[in-house]
């Protein structure tokens, strides 16, 4: 799904140097960006990570 998104001046800089700081496109910053606020808020679960070594 793709979206469109209004952000200001400051929010496109701040995702801007984000993307640069980890070698990313400006999308996939966004999105990285939304995962992590939606995990860090509870919105969003991590996957099970620890399924193989499940008793």
């Amino acid at each position: 799904m793709n979206l469109t998104v209004p952000l200001s001046a400051d929010e496109t800089i701040a995702l801007n140097r984000a993307a640069a700081e980890l070698g990313i496109d400006l999308p996939e910053a966004a999105q990285a960006a939304l995962r992590d606020w939606l995990i860090g808020h509870g919105h969003l679960e991590l996957p099970d990570a620890d399924n193989d070594n499940a008793d």
